[in-house]
């Protein structure tokens, strides 16, 4: 997790972690790599949606890595509102993400 500006940014990695954490059920449990299409997918319907990209420092911030990108809270919020992944929608908020924002 990164603090910045008072805004939280985590993961897909903690997100994934913190989730799975919570879902008994292992056929329900989220992968690193379905978040980053479900973020991939947001990404570009928000584009389609609102003709501008999605926000560094909004919507994310760089991680470690080139590839790596920590979400925000309302980035998650757009995964949830825009985002199909094989066929079904990420219910991040609906899955319980928001309290990783309020740890």
């Amino acid at each position: 997790m990164k603090i910045i500006k008072g805004e939280k940014f985590v993961s897909l990695e903690e997100i994934t972690r913190f989730l799975n954490e919570k879902q008994p059920d292992k056929k329900l449990h989220y992968t690193v790599a379905e978040l980053a299409c479900a973020w991939a997918d947001a990404r570009a319907k928000f584009y389609q949606a609102n003709g501008y990209q999605v926000k560094e420092g909004k919507h994310y911030v760089p991680g470690d890595t080139e590839a790596e990108h920590l979400l925000s809270r309302t980035a998650c919020e757009l995964i949830e509102k825009f985002a199909a992944v094989d066929g079904h929608d990420v219910p991040l908020l609906g899955d319980g993400i928001a309290g990783i924002f309020t740890t």
